[in-house]
């Protein structure tokens, strides 16, 4: 009978943890249109990464992990809060793309503070070229400055 106790006390635990440090993720996704657009800029908050591919536009895939939080919690700082929308500009040719939040402080709820985890994959067409400062030029423009030069 003993032993029946101390292994309901230990089931019962390991699923209250469980349920205390569960984590909840989010993925969505934006595409931007570089119809026109020479340069991109990218200055987003969170685990960045920049991948080329055939697409025609830019693609920004957000993936957000919080631990110890709800999904209501969760749903409440991407819709409501917009913690982590992107502010787009498009201006003289150049899309610019940086976070809402520029500082994203800590998230703290009743239950204490939880980890949050925020990945970024940027999706920016072959057709442009990465340059030193960290932008990407349409490979066209590179293309026709080559030209002019040589003329």
């Amino acid at each position: 009978m003993k032993l029946k106790k101390i292994t309901f006390s230990l089931i019962l635990l390991i699923l209250v943890s469980s349920a205390t440090y569960s984590q909840i993720t989010e993925t969505f996704h934006k595409t931007y249109s570089c119809f026109e657009v020479n340069v991109i800029k990218v200055n987003l908050l969170g685990n960045v990464s920049i991948e080329q591919w055939d697409g025609t536009s830019v693609m920004v895939k957000t993936k957000v992990s919080l631990t110890n939080a709800s999904k209501a919690a969760l749903e409440h700082f991407i819709t409501k809060k917009g913690r982590y929308d992107i502010v787009d500009n498009n201006l003289n040719n150049a899309l610019s793309l940086e976070s809402k939040d520029t500082k994203r402080s800590p998230i703290i709820l009743k239950n204490g503070s939880c980890d949050e985890t925020v990945d970024v994959i940027v999706y920016i067409p072959v057709t442009y070229q990465e340059q030193d400062d960290g932008t990407y030029l349409s490979t066209e423009d590179i293309y026709i400055a080559g030209e002019e030069e040589d003329n």
